[in-house]
């Protein structure tokens, strides 16, 4: 057992260091991200690559790893258990949040079909949709997250892109 997950650890941690090495993102600031918003993440069915991906987009632009893991811990939370304001905000954006279909998608897929809802939204309704889903203290860090995660150069598609292929060796691995 110790073996295995001894290869995992390592395996994540090379994970990490591709990110690092492709994005704007420090190996440190991705360790911060995943102190404060793993738990949240791994509940939500994120794997550590996309949380790293999400890292990376978030931190350069926000300034610090640690805000850019509080953040994303709340928008983790507020999409996995969304108040009825926020269900109401994605309702108008088309979102259903009492689908099966909803239900059924992990962190990772809610956020990817949220951002081309939002993208799609006029200054003034991104704005209100930032604060429901994100809070008042995290609107920026979101609107942020929305922009890059849509945009095929942004930092997320980058370490998306950039961690494919170890992604791809990992699951092999583990079959065998």
């Amino acid at each position: 057992a110790v073996a295995g997950e001894t290869s995992e650890l390592t395996q994540a941690l090379a994970l990490l260091n591709v990110v690092e090495n492709q994005t704007g993102i420090r190996f440190s600031g991705l360790i911060d991200v995943m102190a404060r918003a793993g738990g949240a993440a791994r509940t939500a069915g994120m794997s550590i690559r996309e949380l790293a991906a999400f890292a990376a987009a978030l931190v350069p632009a926000t300034g610090s790893a640690a805000q850019a893991g509080n953040a994303l811990k709340t928008m983790i939370s507020r999409l996995q258990s969304p108040t009825k304001e926020t269900a109401d905000i994605l309702g108008y954006m088309g979102i259903n949040v009492n689908s099966l279909e909803w239900g059924s998608k992990t962190a990772t897929e809610k956020i990817l079909e949220l951002a081309d809802s939002f993208n799609a939204l006029d200054t003034a309704a991104q704005n209100q949709v930032s604060s429901i889903i994100a809070s008042r203290w995290q609107v920026n860090r979101f609107s942020v997250l929305m922009r890059d995660v849509a945009s095929e150069t942004g930092y997320f598609n980058k370490a998306m892109q950039a961690t494919a292929d170890q992604a791809a060796a990992n699951a092999k691995y583990k079959q065998e």
